[in-house]
């Protein structure tokens, strides 16, 4: 059973730290990433809106189709819903679950 792991953005998955753990876990085929942001959509937004966000999404393997935009709502809606087995957070927050 393949474990999903969820990442924040913005003050995380764009952090240095947290994108080298990305890279370690797009290796292993029993973890499926996904990215769950507050940031309003492309559709919202304008078009590149989220360049920086889908440039990262590309090197780590997390396909576009497991990218979550909140749209500035609360990111629980979507983590409560989708049996993540762990969820990375910026850094004010805490971290649910663990792997």
């Amino acid at each position: 059973m393949r474990k999903k792991v969820s990442f924040d953005f913005d003050a995380c998955l764009d952090t240095d730290q947290v994108f080298e753990y990305a890279q370690e876990l797009k290796l292993r085929d029993d973890v499926e990433m996904f990215i769950t942001t507050s940031r309003v959509s492309d559709d919202m937004a304008g078009p590149n809106w989220n360049h920086d966000l889908y440039e990262i999404a590309i090197k780590c393997r997390i396909p576009f189709g497991n990218i979550k935009f909140m749209n500035t709502t609360p990111k629980w809606h979507h983590i409560k819903d989708n049996d993540f087995t762990w969820q990375s957070v910026k850094p004010t927050h805490r971290n649910v679950g663990g792997m």
